[in-house]
């Protein structure tokens, strides 16, 4: 992203990223207790955390599953989407045998030198996916917890059966080109009519229920019991983009439910807990509205962040306080409001947050709340910080330096301010923007988060601390 005015240069800011990298190494055994860091062979944007123990059978009792993308590079490797088992860190010997084992300068050399996957054993299935993985997103619904659904470059959704899907070799099978054919999607889902990014998200309801935002300035609705059960209303079937055309021939289904109201493209949206029918979207038009499809497809409420006049880029809805809504902001911002006490600023389009996290030198492009603890938000920026926030936080008095794991010296210039007294965690491993992150959805304290360079990608793997958290 171009440096705003008055800003740091992308050159500062790479700089800058450095500099906080090597002082962040070497505190990381004061912060963490186990960290796993790995230099992609292939740029990756999107990882996940596998929920369900069914994805594979070769995955071991006891290990993570994780679920991240290959990008297709310089015509050599095709887009594939993966599936790896890593060990589950718990025992004395395997801390040990973590990163965190060296002295900060031992461990940049081993970051520098590490590849991940370890080995091809690591690998438990390639998908050769048609179009850059942008975002994957589990279903798991009752009866489809080895479904998964992702986004690409194109106005189409794919979701797949990850323990069903044939394992492909990304190695091209065909004497006339160099590029493996696709694999076909279990179900392609339609009726976006601009590409559909990065804005996914499913339900974690016992319906199987799938939203979508895209450049169409349309949220989408599907659920996929209208297609299991052949419920779903006749529809002609729908000609494919060009980018997925390898899909002409597989199974289609339409979108149940259109939502319109958003004048610009559509960042990121999410489910109310438990809730199928209950949504927040994000958007480039700088407003973020609540939906509820039981009584209408149009906004049931707006927030509009204050200062949001380049759109809201990411959007959170809490899943232990029904009420809460998180935003993350162009400006690096992070924005907390409460759904029951919006109050307008000036003409009346924003609304006064009921608090703002101000860190970020870039800006925010993910936010997760920890799904085991009700005050714990994490962020993501270009700037390479992945934030931890604790909102529970009352204390006004300055977070250690040992927590952020910085300090002045790692930031914009000297005259930056202390950090906010909610700021729990500062990870700064992946030397760049990080581009995704997910919480572990049952070890506490636990983060998956890759970042995406032109040199590759960094995917980590940690557990910070219990003492961190208080």
């Amino acid at each position: 992203m171009a440096a705003t005015s008055g800003g740091p240069t992308t050159v500062e800011r790479k700089q800058a990223t450095l500099q906080m990298f090597n002082t962040w190494s070497q505190r990381a055994q004061l912060l963490y207790r186990w960290l796993l860091l790995h230099n992609c062979q292939r740029s990756s944007i999107t990882c996940r955390w596998s929920q369900s123990s069914h994805v594979h059978p070769d995955i071991p009792g006891g290990a993570n599953t994780v679920l991240s993308s290959e990008r297709e590079i310089d015509r050599e490797w095709p887009n594939t989407l993966t599936l790896c088992s890593e060990p589950c860190i718990q025992d004395e010997e395997a801390l040990r045998q973590s990163h965190l084992d060296d002295s900060g300068k031992a461990l940049q050399a081993k970051i520098h030198a590490q590849t991940w996957p370890k080995s091809h054993e690591s690998v438990v299935k390639r998908i050769v996916h048609p179009g850059q993985v942008n975002r994957i997103r589990e279903v798991g619904a009752p009866g489809h917890e080895s479904r998964v659904v992702t986004h690409t470059d194109a106005p189409e959704l794919f979701v797949w059966n990850v323990s069903s899907q044939p394992a492909r070799s990304p190695q091209s099978t065909q004497a006339d080109t160099w590029r493996p054919v696709p694999s076909v999607a279990d179900l392609v889902l339609t009726g976006h009519t601009a590409a559909a990014e990065y804005a996914l998200a499913t339900s974690s309801s016992l319906e199987p229920c799938i939203a979508s935002g895209g450049q169409d300035t349309r949220v989408l609705l599907w659920n996929l019991r209208d297609h299991d059960s052949g419920s779903a209303p006749a529809s002609k079937r729908q000609k494919v983009s060009a980018s997925s055309r390898s899909q002409a021939k597989a199974p289609q289904l339409a979108a149940r439910i259109q939502l319109e109201g958003h004048k610009g493209n559509i960042n990121d949206l999410r489910f109310k807990q438990d809730s199928s029918e209950q949504l927040v979207s994000a958007a480039d038009d700088g407003q973020v509205h609540v939906w509820d499809v039981r009584s209408t497809t149009q906004p049931c409420s707006t927030i509009g962040p204050e200062g949001a006049s380049r759109g809201v880029l990411c959007v959170a809805w809490s899943p232990h306080e029904e009420h809460t809504v998180a935003c993350g902001l162009d400006s690096g911002e992070v924005h907390l409001y409460d759904l029951r006490k919006l109050e307008p600023v000036g003409d009346g389009a924003q609304h006064r947050a009921k608090l703002r996290l101000a860190w970020h030198t870039a800006s925010c492009e993910n936010l997760d709340w920890d799904p085991l603890h009700r005050d714990f938000l994490a962020s993501s920026a270009w700037d390479g910080r992945l934030c931890i926030w604790d909102l529970g936080q009352s204390r006004t008095d300055p977070v250690p330096e040992t927590v952020s794991g910085g300090g002045r010296s790692t930031r914009h210039g000297p005259d930056r301010p202390e950090p906010p007294p909610q700021l729990r965690l500062e990870h700064l491993g992946n030397q760049d923007q990080v581009s995704d992150f997910h919480w572990h959805p049952t070890s506490p304290h636990t983060m998956l988060s890759v970042s995406d360079t032109n040199r590759g990608s960094m995917l980590q793997l940690w557990q910070a601390r219990p003492q961190i958290f208080g």
